[in-house]
C-alpha cells in the first residue's frame, strides 16, 4: 500500500491554504507563529494558532504587535529573538497590476504592489524577507519538532521570460539551512 496523496486542489483562497496547512500538520494549534506580512489578516480568517504575532511590511496595515507597529519584515531579527516555531511569509511576489482594471489588481495597495517596481526589486525584497525569517526561528531542541518557514511565491513571466521564483527561493532556503519538505 502506498501513502495517500495530499493535494491543495480545489482551494482558491489564502485562508483555505492555511486550513490545508493545519490539516497537513505544517501548522499546529500550539505553535508560536509569526506572520510579518499579516496586513488585513486574510490568511487567518478560518483558522489561526493561539499564539500568532502579527505585523506587516505596509506600516499602515500592521496591527499593533507588542507595542511595535510597522516592523521591517527584512529585519525581524532586530525585533525578535529566535522564538518562533513557524514563520509565514506572503511577500509581494506579484508583478505590478492595473488598478483601474478591477479583479485581483484592486487589492494591489493591500499587498504593497500598487506602486510600480522592477521585478528585481520585489525579488530582492522576498530574498531579504526569507533571510530574516530564518533568523527568528527557534533552534531545534532535542525531542522537539523542527521549526518551519512557510513561504508563498509564484513563478512569473517577465518580458517574455519565465522566472522560476519557486525554484530560486527553494535553493536560497537550502543555502540558509532549510529543507524543502512540501509544496502546495
Amino acid at each position: 500500500m502506498t501513502d495517500p496523496i495530499l493535494a491543495f486542489a480545489g482551494r482558491k483562497r489564502n485562508d483555505e491554504l492555511i486550513v490545508a496547512l493545519h490539516e497537513l500538520g505544517w501548522l499546529r494549534d500550539d505553535d508560536r507563529v509569526l506572520d510579518p506580512t499579516h496586513g488585513k489578516g486574510r490568511f487567518w480568517k478560518l483558522w489561526s494558532p493561539a499564539d500568532l504575532t502579527r505585523t506587516d511590511i505596509v506600516a499602515r496595515l500592521s496591527p499593533d504587535t507588542k507595542g511595535r507597529k510597522g516592523l521591517d519584515a527584512t529585519k525581524l531579527h532586530e525585533h525578535f529573538d529566535q522564538e518562533f516555531d513557524v514563520v509565514v511569509i506572503d511577500g509581494p511576489y506579484k508583478l505590478n497590476g492595473t488598478p483601474d482594471g478591477g479583479g485581483p489588481a484592486d487589492s494591489d495597495e493591500d499587498y504593497g504592489v500598487h506602486v510600480p517596481a522592477r521585478w528585481q526589486d520585489r525579488y530582492t525584497l522576498l530574498e531579504d524577507m526569507l533571510r530574516s525569517g530564518v533568523k527568528v526561528l527557534k533552534p531545534k531542541a532535542r525531542g522537539q519538532r523542527k521549526p518551519r518557514l512557510l513561504f508563498k511565491c509564484q513563478d512569473q513571466v517577465v518580458s517574455g521570460q519565465k522566472r522560476f521564483q519557486s525554484v530560486d527561493f527553494a535553493v536560497l532556503g537550502r543555502e540558509l539551512g532549510l529543507r524543502l519538505a512540501d509544496t502546495l
